[in-house]
């Protein structure tokens, strides 16, 4: 926990799942071009982090590798890179069809997803407590687990018709969610997706999925 900067040595191809977990001081990372594999949950709870360079020799990145890094503003990628860019400090697959990672930190207070967009992937927007808003495109087919999770001012948002199941936890810990939009389309429910969300009301079409399960899940809802 007292770790504040890691050089990563030249002889290193991989950082492996959860390796920088927990080091709550580590607030400096050097990546070298050497690495092309950065594993899941790999810089987890780094919470002194507040920005990091990913080179152009990282062709994989794990599901959530920045999830808990509170402070976190800017994600940066090797202009070179074949596989990953950033956009406004936004970590995208090289195409912009996998929102893979949003700095909790960034200065917005709304964000609209590029209709590129077809995945969030799994905590991509988790801890972002500055926003308020995010606008998903009906380009977005996948809202991936916990990919929304503690967005703890966010105050309403509109599922698009493109998607058709919302992954376990994906809105969970929104503590200020009011109100949630969600169409006909969306046929499955992950576990615990409004946890924590007690004053949310849902909108959804007559007899659909969503009204099911609002009504399971004790959620009051309203017909769209």
């Amino acid at each position: 926990v007292s770790l504040k900067a890691i050089d990563i040595p030249d002889q290193v191809t991989k950082i492996d799942d959860m390796v920088f977990n927990g080091c709550l001081s580590l607030a400096d990372v050097d990546i070298k071009d050497k690495v092309t594999k950065i594993g899941k949950y790999a810089f987890k709870d780094c919470k002194s982090l507040e920005e990091i360079t990913i080179p152009r020799s990282v062709m994989s990145i794990g599901i959530g590798p920045f999830r808990g890094c509170a402070e976190l503003k800017k994600i940066k990628v090797d202009p070179k890179s074949r596989f990953f860019k950033s956009v406004d400090d936004v970590l995208f697959n090289k195409n912009k069809s996998v929102l893979v990672s949003y700095p909790p930190r960034r200065d917005a207070k709304s964000y609209e997803i590029p209709d590129s967009v077809t995945t969030v992937s799994a905590w991509a927007f988790c801890d972002c407590e500055q926003l308020v808003e995010i606008i998903i495109p009906d380009s977005v087919t996948d809202i991936g687990e916990g990919a929304v999770c503690k967005c703890t001012n966010l105050r309403s948002i509109v599922i698009p018709d493109s998607v058709n199941r919302i992954d376990d936890t994906a809105f969970r810990g929104c503590t200020n969610l009011e109100c949630v939009t969600i169409p006909a389309s969306v046929t499955e429910f992950g576990w615990g997706v409004f946890n924590g969300c007690d004053n949310v009301r849902g909108i959804c079409p007559k007899n659909s999925a969503a009204a099911k399960y609002c009504d399971k899940k004790n959620i009051p809802h309203t017909e769209d």
